[in-house]
Order: C-alpha cells, then structure tokens, then sequence
C-alpha cells in the first residue's frame, strides 16, 4: 500500500482494557468490555517487519493499564520506525508514572481528558449502516478516520484503522496477520468487512450520512446486539 492511502501512521490497540464506559465508545470498552492485553511478542514483531512511519499512536483503551507498558513503549522506540511517538490516555491514567514514561522515552504525551468531560453520544457506533439499508451509499475509503489515523493494529492483526480492529474483536473478524499480507486487496476486503457494521461512517465528518446529534445511548441494531451478546457469553 501507497503511505498517502493510511496517512504514513500506525495506530496500535495495546490494550482493550478501560477504566471508563464512554457511550460512544469506538473502541467498544463499554458496550464489549474485555481486559485483553497485545502480547510483547506481538509489538517485536509488528517493529520487525513494517516499514518506517512518520508516527505511531500507542492506545487502547488506555494504554497505561497495559502491565508491561514501559517495555512495549522501550521497544517501539529502540526500533526506530517512527519519526514521532505518541502516548495517550484517557486522563484517567494522568498519572506521575505517565508523565515520567513520556519524558524518559521522549514521547508525544496526549491526554483526551474524558475522565473530567465525557464525550456526548454522538458517533452511533452500535448502529450498523447494513441494518438501516445505508451501507454503500457513499465510498468506504473516503471516511477520514483512514487517513486521520492511520493504519490499526491489534491482537487480531492489521486492520485499515483502530476502530476496525474494534470491530473485528466483537464480529470476530480477524485481521491480516503480517505486514506483507496487508496490501491493497486485502485492506480493502477488511474495509468491507468492518464499515458495513461502524457507526462512524454515518456520522463521520466527510460525507456525513447523518447529522450530528446527542442520540440515546442504548440506540443498537440487530447485528450488534448479536453480536454483542455472542461476544459477551464467551
């Protein structure tokens, strides 16, 4: 893949455990809740085999509830893939070891501050565009999330973004399972496969389907919630 289609950037899902149960959730922690951690063994080998990028998001849920944070964070650094290394956190976790760990490693620390102002429900992440018969009626490679954020990585593999890697978890859609396998065809099978169950790409800003609106937080329709109660009974 051409770096112009992801943005140049990586997005790594370090952990899908959250303190908080944001609504809106497009990582899912809320409504699919999961304390399920990326291995180390997997960050070596994601560092190992992509090429160099001019930056890596480490996120979640809230990364600093990864237990072994620092040495993830020691090793996407000392692989000097990317140009900028951003940290973030929820606020929750604005702790003095997180500040000390942006320092240390020189990190871009950022702080989404949702400890303090919960978002408004407004992404309807739990509505599934193929359910309210919208599904295909705008491009999904045009949604701003692809370039915005770059390429998502998780437990489950590469994915076109983070929040399609959220997807993936609670559809059981696994993802491609290494850099070389990840080319055109198969980021745009997982775009079909992921953009027909997201919510964002009603509400996102290019192309928006819907309006921007404070909708009821227990909005869901028929693939989520089975989805959803499938994934929960495991």
């Amino acid at each position: 893949m051409k770096p112009e289609r992801y943005g140049n950037m990586l997005e790594i899902n370090v952990t899908d455990a959250c303190q908080l149960d944001c609504s809106h959730c497009n990582r899912l922690c809320g409504v699919a809740p999961s304390n399920n951690h990326i291995s180390v063994d997997k960050i070596e080998k994601l560092c190992s085999e992509i090429p160099h990028i001019d930056q890596i998001c480490i996120a979640g849920g809230d990364p600093m509830m990864h237990p072994n944070i620092e040495q993830i964070v020691k090793i996407i650094v000392n692989s000097g893939k990317a140009d900028n290394i951003r940290l973030l956190t929820n606020g929750v976790s604005l702790t003095e070891y997180y500040n000390e760990l942006a320092e240390k490693y020189g990190l871009e620390a950022w702080n989404s501050g949702k400890d303090k102002t919960p978002p408004e429900h407004n992404l309807l992440m739990t509505v599934a565009p193929v359910d309210v018969n919208l599904y295909g009626v705008k491009p999904i490679e045009s949604c701003d999330i692809l370039s915005r954020c770059g390429i998502g990585y998780s437990e489950d593999g590469y994915y076109p973004c983070c929040i399609s890697a959220a997807i993936g978890r609670v559809f059981g859609i696994k993802g491609a399972q290494s850099w070389e396998e990840f080319g055109e065809e198969a980021y745009m099978e997982l775009l079909d496969k992921t953009c027909r169950y997201c919510g964002y790409y009603l509400t996102s800003k290019v192309n928006t389907i819907l309006p921007e609106f404070n909708y009821p937080k227990d909005m869901m329709t028929v693939s989520w919630k089975e989805s959803i109660r499938r994934y929960n009974a495991k």
